[in-house]
């Protein structure tokens, strides 16, 4: 037992999770797939926004290997003010379908942990062991369905508010990731005199997407990056789910093929519908022509999306 096993508190209870839950179907198709973790929704408790992420193979960098891993993050502490400092109880769930009973574990003697600038995640890298969650006669796995959940209470110097917010999401995998790449083909780049372009709309797993450029930079990274993002173009469809990709932007080398790229996990949903980099690339790199990313003047950008899971989003009573 490691010592930060040794600090935590395991119990069941009949109540649910008073914040959040996440229901999982498939989830040998999970265990299955290329995607190292899971980022959910963002769901409101106290007053923030905040997001559990689950390795459901162990955060191997954590020391988690064989195990599930489970954190909870603030979602969006950019946005917070300079010296920001929350102190939170987390408690995070499992549901055991045959005792009908949540397992509910939390630090120890009521231990808070301190989220600020640095540290905007905590969790536990060993949350379960992968054995004991397979284990037919537990309850954790049922017909390949499991349920995870959590609560944060926000404390302040002598006192803690609870978070009255509640929500709920069913996440669905497939047992085959889709896969699609979009090509998109900008012709006289160096001459583009609007802030902003978009492509064309193009279908990935049955959803709409389009790729956003900013050519000279967006915001801080005016006329220093090129700024790249995607959007889901059809958010008005999705109501209460969530699409959950791993998506890649890519901006080609046309010659010796040493594209710049950056790689994403992400839950797209009719309230969170972009994603995407402010600093995609230097404009220096972009424009050195000795890089290849220019060519005859056309710049390519690329799209490659990997389509694992639907989330549906549920109230709980």
């Amino acid at each position: 037992m490691t010592r930060e096993e040794e600090r935590i508190q395991r119990s069941f209870r009949k109540e649910k999770p008073a914040h959040y839950t996440v229901k999982i179907k498939s989830f040998s198709s999970v265990l299955n797939s290329s995607f190292e973790k899971y980022v959910c929704g963002d769901f409101e408790a106290g007053g923030y926004k905040w997001r559990l992420t689950i390795y459901p193979k162990g955060n191997v960098e954590r020391n988690g290997k064989d195990h599930l891993s489970l954190y909870l993050a603030m979602s969006e502490a950019d946005s917070l003010p300079a010296g920001w400092e929350l102190y939170v109880i987390l408690r995070l769930f499992i549901y055991e379908q045959f005792l009908d009973k949540f397992l509910m574990v939390q630090d120890s003697h009521g231990k808070t942990r301190r989220f600020h600038s640095m540290k905007t995640e905590w969790g536990l890298p060993q949350f379960m062991s992968l054995n004991t969650f397979k284990d037919p006669s537990r309850g954790y796995l049922v017909e390949d369905t499991c349920y995870f959940g959590a609560e944060i209470f926000i404390c302040g110097k002598n006192n803690c508010a609870e978070g009255k917010a509640k929500a709920g999401e069913c996440l669905a995998t497939v047992n085959e990731p889709l896969k699609y790449i979009h090509t998109w083909k900008i012709m006289k780049f160096s001459g583009l005199v609007d802030k902003k372009y978009f492509s064309q709309v193009f279908t990935a797993g049955g959803y709409q997407w389009k790729i956003l450029v900013f050519p000279n930079g967006f915001g801080s990274e005016e006329n220093r990056s090129l700024s790249l993002y995607l959007i889901m173009a059809d958010k008005e469809t999705l109501q209460q789910q969530t699409v959950q990709i791993e998506f890649v932007l890519r901006v080609r080398d046309q010659v010796s093929g040493k594209h710049s790229e950056k790689k994403a996990i992400h839950g797209f949903n009719s309230w969170g519908h972009v994603h995407g980099w402010i600093s995609f690339m230097p404009l220096s790199d972009l424009n050195d022509l000795s890089n290849d990313f220019l060519v005859d003047d056309v710049c390519i950008i690329e799209a490659q999306l990997t389509l694992p899971a639907v989330v549906t989003n549920s109230s709980q009573n």
